[in-house]
């Protein structure tokens, strides 16, 4: 999306917006594992979810994308979706939980605007 927004000038959507992701940074990934493999915890036999806990559609990551954008260059551009529209229902978030994580000391710090 954002090279979209970069190099288009617009953010093309390949579906209504409303599949959901759970994104994390790419430093927030590498602190946990960093944590992980220095924790003298022998409570790792189960697999961890490394993940930011929060759960965002398509729709607001690229509404985010549109924000920075203009922020940036003072310019808008348009989000255009799959056939013009958005899916106007607001599907219940899942939410991968993140608690084991947490009891490690590995919430992550990055937020998604920041990241974006």
């Amino acid at each position: 999306m954002v090279k979209s927004a970069y190099k288009e000038k617009k953010i093309e959507l390949l579906s209504d917006g409303s599949p959901q992701r759970d994104f994390i940074n790419m430093s927030d990934i590498c602190f946990a594992i960093e944590t992980i493999l220095k924790s003298k915890e022998d409570s790792f036999n189960n697999t961890l979810n490394l993940a930011s806990g929060k759960t965002f559609s398509i729709a607001e990551i690229a509404k985010i994308v549109k924000k920075n954008y203009y922020e940036l260059y003072k310019r808008e551009i348009p989000i255009l979706f799959k056939k013009n529209q958005i899916n106007s229902s607001s599907p219940n978030k899942f939410k991968i939980d993140i608690s084991d994580l947490k009891e490690l000391g590995c919430e992550p710090q990055n937020k998604i605007n920041k990241t974006i």
